[in-house]
């Protein structure tokens, strides 16, 4: 699956490449999603955002015209122990995206 993650820490980043094992495109940015960011979800399927983010209306729809499909909630934790398992966590959700109705549909 095709996805940005936004507002990733640098330690973060180690992780996620890890678990995600080349698995999914993920690109990984520091940024968060704001109006000028929403462009780096183009061609995406899904979003990853820190799990406090308030998505704006505005950038829902936006992101649903662009054919995001997914938005996911990551866990914020500045406990270096915990970020593997939320790494993890995160690509288990990709997997099981096209199979479940449980996520956050974008549109």
């Amino acid at each position: 699956m095709k996805a940005v993650a936004y507002g990733v820490l640098a330690i973060e980043k180690e992780y996620f490449a890890k678990a995600n094992n080349k698995k999914h495109d993920i690109t990984l940015i520091a940024n968060q999603l704001a109006m000028d960011t929403v462009h780096y979800a183009e061609g995406k399927e899904a979003i990853i955002l820190p799990e406090y983010f308030m998505l704006t209306i505005d950038l829902r729809n936006k992101l649903g015209k662009m054919g995001v499909k997914y938005i996911f909630p990551r866990p914020t934790s500045d406990n270096l122990a915990a970020l593997p398992a939320i790494a993890e966590q995160i690509i288990t959700n990709l997997d099981r995206a096209n199979e479940t109705n449980w996520l956050f549909p974008a549109s």
